[in-house]
């Protein structure tokens, strides 16, 4: 397995924990503690996968690839359009494109460098 990650697949089911500034390494949990937040499942082999889930106020899907080099390249991201609280939308435009990742224990890291942006997962 590559070092930058402990697994080469993204498949379960992962609760959003919070945003983490890669330029000031701080981190924006959830400031609702008492909605549902964003949960994503994804499922692939190692290679081609698939996302459901929801957000705060959406149910969402998507696609992507994972790449060599713990890269993950989502090539689709939709859902439902009810409008989003600011945090848990956040998620519809950082679900685009290339992303680092690893998962490390319980944690699963994408990182949105263009953004500046690390999504912190958490098992569920």
């Amino acid at each position: 397995m590559p070092p930058c990650s402990e697994k080469t697949t993204l498949t379960g089911t992962w609760k959003l924990k919070g945003y983490l500034n890669l330029e000031t390494d701080t981190l924006h949990l959830n400031p609702n503690t008492d909605d549902r937040g964003v949960v994503l499942t994804f499922k692939d082999a190692e290679k081609a996968g698939t996302i459901v889930g929801h957000t705060v106020s959406n149910e969402v899907y998507g696609t992507y690839t994972l790449l060599e080099g713990c890269l993950v390249d989502f090539s689709g991201f939709g859902g439902t359009k009810r409008g989003e609280n600011e945090w848990s939308g956040k998620v519809w435009a950082l679900m685009q494109g290339k992303a680092d990742y690893s998962v490390i224990g319980q944690t699963l890291n994408l990182d949105f460098y263009e953004l500046k942006t690390r999504m912190v997962f958490v098992k569920n």
